[in-house]
């Protein structure tokens, strides 16, 4: 075999292994335009307590229900999305309640893109304040340091957030 054909097969089974890794996707997926403020609906996996959060906390969300753009599916049902604790107050003395505020932070779309949300969800414990002046006033000073309830968010709870910004997200034919 001549120098020339070695020299051409070895080419030729360069080329043919470096496609082997050559990701085909982009060929083949459509791109599709996620606007502004279309609706996302999350849920919470777990529940969430001001007791147990602080403010930068990480919130594990997911999505209840499938995203549709033009009848393709752009955010898939159950698909991850993250969520952080904004403000958090935990209960207090005279019977003030706790408080928390989660915002939507991001959610991942069906080409692992990770779309940017805006939309929150708060929550407030019960207050004890009355409670705590009345019986305070009537049976016992002590009765003032009587504390308020956590805020909790129940896992399954449901809030809808809103895309920030033009996106385009790859679907498969």
């Amino acid at each position: 075999m001549s120098n020339l054909m070695k020299t051409i097969s070895a080419i030729m089974c360069v080329v043919i292994i470096s496609t082997m890794f050559v990701s085909y996707a982009p060929l083949f997926a459509q791109p599709v335009a996620v606007t502004p403020g279309h609706p996302v609906t999350l849920q919470f996996q777990d529940s969430v307590s001001s007791q147990d959060v602080n403010v930068g906390s990480l919130v594990d969300l997911f999505v209840r229900d499938g995203v549709y753009v033009d009848g393709e599916m752009v955010i898939a049902p159950g698909a991850d999305a993250i969520g952080t604790v904004r403000h958090m107050k935990d209960n207090n003395v005279f019977g003030i309640p706790g408080s928390i505020t989660i915002d939507a932070v991001s959610v991942r779309a069906v080409d692992g893109t990770m779309i940017p949300l805006q939309g929150s969800i708060s929550a407030q414990g019960k207050s004890n304040t009355a409670l705590a002046i009345v019986v305070g006033l009537v049976l016992c000073p002590l009765a003032i340091a009587l504390h308020g309830e956590n805020a909790t968010i129940a896992s399954g709870t449901i809030f809808t957030a809103r895309v920030v910004g033009m996106q385009s997200i790859y679907v498969e034919p």
